[in-house]
């Protein structure tokens, strides 16, 4: 829903993935980099927790949202101070 992305936002500028996997539901796709993985919420906590350590947010902005069904995605830029990532 609308509401998970705009929670996701919020999430990962404070770096809260441990709140992050309460909004999820059992699989989620991720994409990062050009990576695309169907995983279990813990395991994307994971890897989010992971990704935003090594590189710290400088700026979140979602460039496109979207619905299919009862599904919903978004496409997010997440810069970090070296480098952005779509």
């Amino acid at each position: 829903s609308n509401e998970v992305i705009n929670n996701f936002a919020t999430i990962i500028q404070k770096g809260d993935t441990k709140e992050l996997i309460k909004t999820l539901g059992e699989n989620v796709e991720i994409n990062i980099d050009g990576n695309r993985q169907t995983l279990n919420k813990l395991k994307t906590e994971e890897i989010i927790r992971n990704f935003i350590n090594q590189h710290p947010l400088s700026k979140f902005e979602y460039m496109h949202k979207g619905s299919n069904g009862s599904s919903a995605y978004a496409i997010a830029k997440y810069a970090s101070k070296a480098e952005v990532y779509r």
